[in-house]
């Protein structure tokens, strides 16, 4: 059994700090940085949990676009470790719980319900019994402790125990039963969340993780897992009742079908964007999606809105889409025109939080543009497809669903509508006039 106690007079390990240079105010702009990136370490083994730790923080601490990286598995201090002889306490009669309370009163203290308690005028304050702090710091004090036996004996707790010093956790932390270590670091300007998680990732692979030992991503990492499930949910929702509400508007599936699928011709634009400037896929993007599909919606449904319109008024299917696409055009372009425009300071990451917002507008503009020019030549496209398609349709399912003209006709006659064709011609049977009765 081992009974330890913190040495109060040692100081810990020092822990340093990736900090940025106090230069000129454009360097110091240039080290902007928020706390964005934290994942855990869990095992449990703790000596191959303190190893994995400094294994990364070592290779982290190298990265640039790492600062101020933190630990916590890591650190460690020095202890007073007093260590039982079971044999020798056993044969003078000490258990280890007596050594244990012996050390314990005299390193950390204890407050005794027997012990008389401080007036304090309206309340009684107890008093915590321990060796005074000069006397802690002396090994030779604490080895000059004295434990009683069974017997009411005193002993000397050198004769029943080994007391030296030892290196130990400033503090154990559990998850989920586990122990946990965890690593921190802001991230510098430029730096984003998805390339800080690629790195973190690489750097694992480098040094390799001791056995038993596996990562959990936690802080904005964990909440950016979070955010993807999320996004899908949200997106497959919002397109099942956009899909409902067109449906009912337009009297017809197969015209929201249509509209639905100018939808990914916007995610190409988004792909460029962000390749061209080098921005990974983070949480505004995710959020510039979402933006980004209520414009594309809304520039497809004044195509086929104009569209089915123009064919209402009896024009044919091609003069219809080439009318919509004539007189919609120009409302289609101003209003990417102005949505990008008003998005380029963001996207240029200008004013507090514009490098958040910068990899959102940067999508939302490349998404645009690149819809806007597909969506006027294969939207169209997509409408006449789908209604031939629906014309199909028609003439298939419309043999099981209606009822032939002529029958109809035959039926709404008063006499039953009993008719026959024969030949090709239609005969009705017309009424027989009633027989005469034989003269007598």
């Amino acid at each position: 059994m081992y009974c330890i106690a913190p040495f109060p007079l040692a100081s810990p390990r020092p822990f340093h700090h990736q900090t940025p240079p106090p230069t000129s105010a454009p360097a110091k702009n240039q080290y902007i940085h928020r706390l964005l990136f934290f994942c855990m370490l869990l095992s449990k083994d703790g000596a191959a949990l303190d190893e994995a730790v400094a294994r990364i923080e070592t290779k982290m601490r190298k990265v640039d676009g790492y600062l101020n990286v933190a630990t916590s598995g890591s650190l460690s201090r020095p202890e007073l470790t007093v260590r039982p002889k079971l044999e020798q306490a056993a044969s003078l009669g000490v258990t280890p719980e007596a050594i244990s309370e012996a050390v314990r009163v005299a390193t950390i203290g204890d407050v005794g319900a027997n012990l008389a308690k401080f007036n304090a005028g309206d309340r009684l304050v107890p008093i915590r019994v321990q060796l005074d702090e000069a006397a802690r710091a002396d090994i030779r004090n604490i080895a000059a402790l004295r434990v009683t036996n069974s017997s009411g004996v005193s002993i000397p707790l050198t004769a029943v125990a080994e007391i030296g010093f030892g290196e130990g956790p400033s503090s154990i932390d559990r998850y989920d039963r586990v122990r946990r270590a965890a690593i921190g670091a802001d991230l510098k300007r430029g730096f984003e969340l998805g390339t800080a998680q690629e790195t973190f990732h690489q750097i694992v692979k480098e040094v390799g993780l001791p056995d038993g030992v596996w990562i959990a991503a936690t802080g904005d990492a964990e909440i950016q897992g979070e955010v993807v499930a999320g996004f899908i949910q949200a997106m497959t929702t919002g397109l099942m009742l956009v899909l409902a509400v067109l449906i009912l508007l337009f009297g017809s599936v197969f015209q929201p079908i249509t509209i639905l699928l100018s939808l990914p011709l916007s995610f190409g634009g988004v792909v460029i964007a962000l390749l061209a400037t080098g921005k990974p896929v983070s949480m505004p993007v995710y959020i510039g999606l979402l933006m980004l599909m209520g414009i594309v919606t809304k520039n497809a449904i004044m195509l086929v809105d104009f569209a089915v319109e123009e064919e209402a008024r009896g024009k044919d299917r091609r003069t219809a889409l080439l009318e919509a696409g004539r007189k919609r055009a120009r409302p289609i372009v101003m209003t990417t025109i102005a949505m990008a425009a008003g998005m380029a300071p963001s996207a240029y990451g200008v004013g507090d939080g514009g490098e958040f917002r910068a990899p959102m507008a940067i999508a939302v503009i490349g998404g645009l543009l690149v819809s806007t020019v597909l969506s006027l030549v294969f939207v169209p496209s997509f409408y006449a497809v789908m209604d031939d398609l629906s014309k199909l349709t028609g003439r298939v399912f419309g043999r099981f669903l209606s009822k032939p003209e002529d029958e109809s006709l035959w039926e709404a006659m008063p006499d039953g509508g009993q008719a026959k064709a024969e030949g090709g011609t239609a005969q009705m049977k017309l009424p027989l006039p009633p027989p005469r009765l034989a003269a007598e």
